[in-house]
Order: structure tokens, then sequence, then C-alpha cells
């Protein structure tokens, strides 16, 4: 899995943008398991994990 350097842009009267090495690993790991949820369908902008998500055709079952 290839590390995905992340970035927080904190929106203010003075915005800022930062460096946030710790968030790498879990960004990859969030965006690979989406991946593979939706299979050949393309990654949706958001995703609401407050319910059950249920992927109709992960790439894990398919061949």
């Amino acid at each position: 899995m290839s590390i995905i350097p992340t970035y927080v842009l904190r929106l203010s009267k003075k915005p800022t943008i930062f460096r946030k090495q710790p968030l790498d690993k879990t960004l990859a790991e969030t965006l690979a398991a989406l991946h593979n949820g939706h299979g050949q369908e393309p990654l949706p902008f958001f995703e609401d994990h407050n319910q059950l998500v249920q992927y109709p055709n992960p790439r894990s079952l398919q061949r």
C-alpha cells in the first residue's frame, strides 16, 4: 500500500495549511477499503459512514 501525503487546511480568519504525517497511513487504508468496496465504480466524493455501509459489487468478490 502506498503512503499518501496528507495535509490539513484550517479555514479561519488566517487560513493555514500544514502537513499531518500521522494521517498518511490511515488515509491510504481508508481509500483502499473504499476502492475495494466500490468495485469498478468510481469512488464517491462523499460517503456516509454514520449508518451501515453495504457495497453491491466489492472487488474482493470479483475474479
